[in-house]
Parts: structure tokens; sequence; C-alpha cells
């Protein structure tokens, strides 16, 4: 029986050791908070290459293609788009010609769509291309009035109204 006794009070001293972050941050262990940290820097690490996959994907896609030497320039008016970077869903007409305002003090042309709902959203760009879309995207997601929920949308989907 005291075998017993002295197996289980080692075990429950092993396992306090093991768990309680003072005393591993006192034996100069790594505590929970330094391990969440490592598994963050490794789970960003991972998006950032796969990121950078698919825009080296993109560009190859693009080169592989020459679509810019071969073709003529057209008017994006011209085109028959399928994909749209919407930055904006608004019932309000006003909060939508605000988006517009934004979008033109930086460079961007801004295409108004009605959806079906009675929504309007406001894109930032019109493309044949979902590759194109989301690289696009990506480059408005890194600017500052870019708000964090922008879309591409695909007509496909047939959420608008014609």
């Amino acid at each position: 029986m005291r075998r017993f006794k002295s197996i289980i009070v080692l075990l429950a001293a092993v396992l306090l050791i093991s768990g309680c972050d003072w005393l591993r941050s006192t034996l100069g262990m790594p505590t929970s908070k330094d391990l969440g940290r490592v598994q963050t820097e490794v789970r960003m690490k991972h998006l950032a290459d796969s990121l950078n996959t698919i825009v080296k994907d993109t560009v190859s896609v693009r080169d592989s293609q020459n679509l810019k030497s071969s073709l003529p320039s057209v008017a994006p008016s011209q085109l028959t788009a399928q994909f749209y970077v919407i930055v904006g869903s608004f019932k309000d007409e006003s909060n939508a010609s605000k988006m517009d305002g934004y979008l033109l003090k930086n460079g961007y042309k801004p295409i108004r769509l009605e959806f079906k709902n009675g929504y309007k959203v406001v894109s930032s760009g019109a493309f044949s291309n979902a590759n194109e879309a989301y690289v696009a995207m990506r480059k408005l997601l890194e600017l500052d009035f870019s708000p964090e929920d922008v879309w591409v949308y695909d007509t496909n989907q047939k959420l608008h109204i014609k």
C-alpha cells in the first residue's frame, strides 16, 4: 500500500510540474503562452507560404498566356466581366455613394450592382478571370480605407439584377 501511495504522489508531482505555468517559467521552460505564440507563428508562416504560391501561380498563368501582348486593348465596358471585387453592400444609397467617393479618391472606378434582395453593392473592379480578381482583392485589402469584408462576387451565382 505504501508503494501505491508513493507512486500516486510522484505521479501527481510530475503532473503539477509539467502543467503549471508558474513552475514552468521558474524552471525556464516555455509556458502555455509561449507555446501558443509559436503555434500562431507557424500558422501565419504556412498561410503566407500558401498566398505566395497562389500569387506565383497567378503570375505564371499570366506569363504563359501573354494575353496583353496578343489581344488589342479593349475598354472595360466592352468586356463581359464574370468576377467583381465587392467592397461594400448597402441598403442606403448615401452609404453606397460614400464608398464610391473613397474608391474614386484612391484611383479606382467604382461599379454598382443591384442585388435581388434590394442591396446596392459597390465594386472596385470587374474581371473576367478569378485569379485577377483575387489578386486585386489582396491589393485592395492593404489600403487604409478598405473594409475587412471585401469579397469576390461570381456572376454565375445570379444574385444581381441584370
